[in-house]
């Protein structure tokens, strides 16, 4: 069944390209598909901000579900819109729209199961950092002082 689907997406976005073609003309359709295409570059590209956004929020211990599903949504419309077709670019911009993301994020987490084999855990970091012992400052006396020679093969 995944096969046949994977199949007949190509067919449908030919077939919408093609009857919007005539619906609007075919200019149109092709500026569309250059549009969304680097709009898609564009989210794209701007996707490290977020992820930077989202390390931050996690060493302050904050991270949650929303920040994580913002940059997994934002991806996914990225690519959707660097396809061409209208298709993908639909559910491209539907993945842009903040509840739409929200409404998505919330069914993906409750469907993830507690506990079991799906579960883990997130641990603040500066927390384990102030837990960790000190190291203490090297002196003379930890330094060890040795010698060496180069063994050759041949010489053996």
């Amino acid at each position: 069944m995944p096969i046949i689907l994977l199949l007949l997406i190509p067919v449908l976005e030919i077939t919408g390209l093609v009857v919007a073609s005539i619906q609007v003309g075919f200019l149109h359709v092709v500026l569309w598909t250059i549009v969304t295409a680097y709009w898609g570059k564009y989210l794209m590209s701007s996707a490290p901000n977020l992820k930077e956004k989202a390390m931050k929020a996690y060493t302050q211990g904050s991270i949650g579900a929303e920040i994580g599903g913002k940059l997994i949504t934002r991806f996914a419309a990225a690519v959707l819109l660097m396809i061409p077709g209208l298709i993908t670019d639909s559910f491209g911009v539907l993945l842009l729209i903040p509840f739409v993301q929200t409404g998505l994020i919330k069914g993906i987490v409750s469907a993830i199961p507690k506990g079991g084999a799906a579960s883990f855990t997130m641990h603040n970091m500066q927390e384990k950092q102030k837990q960790r012992p000190q190291h203490k400052a090297f002196t003379d006396e930890d330094v060890i002082d040795a010698d060496y020679t180069i063994v050759d093969e041949d010489t053996k």
